[in-house]
């Protein structure tokens, strides 16, 4: 009940506070299926912030569902840091499919959230079409130097070499 609370005022202050440009939220929090959609709904209203630190908070796939939804309206974030969050595959693709138009994110770091093979290609698909983002973390997900691996650096190779672009794989 308090986090019910405190979810609310926190969705309140994201959303109004005008000069909000970054923030950084501390680890550990578990924040489920609730936490995340008013999060997720919070970051659709703000129209300011460009980055978001979102370490260890047990997202999950909804967790991932929901934060696609918003990268698909939100115009300003420009730095999304989701490491640890166990999207899995499916919220891997989600974040992959909201990338495919987004023209803000320039790095995303997705690292130790046992994305599969599936969200692998996703990803290396959405950023055939993707001209902003220049920096992916990808790494501690098992995608090691198989077959998502080789996809990656086949289908991004040039273009990505072209935009000076780091991709970290297999870390």
């Amino acid at each position: 009940m308090a986090w019910e609370r405190a979810e609310g005022a926190g969705q309140r202050h994201c959303a109004s506070t005008p000069r909000l440009r970054r923030l950084t939220v501390l680890g550990n929090n578990d924040l489920q299926d609730g936490g995340c959609r008013a999060l997720a709904e919070a970051l659709r209203l703000n129209t300011t912030i460009m980055s978001l630190n979102f370490r260890w908070h047990g997202l999950g796939e909804c967790g991932g569902r929901a934060l696609a939804g918003t990268l698909r309206l939100n115009t300003t974030l420009a730095s999304l840091d989701l490491w640890g969050n166990a999207l899995g595959d499916g919220g891997g693709r989600a974040l992959a499919e909201a990338l495919r138009p987004n023209t803000t994110v320039a790095s995303l770091t997705l690292g130790f959230n046992s994305l599969g093979k599936g969200a692998g290609r996703a990803l290396a698909e959405a950023l055939r079409l993707n001209t902003t983002l220049s920096s992916l973390d990808l790494g501690a997900n098992g995608l090691g130097k198989g077959e998502v691996y080789y996809y990656l650096r086949s289908e991004l190779g040039q273009a990505w070499g072209d935009r000076g672009g780091l991709l970290a794989l297999c870390r």
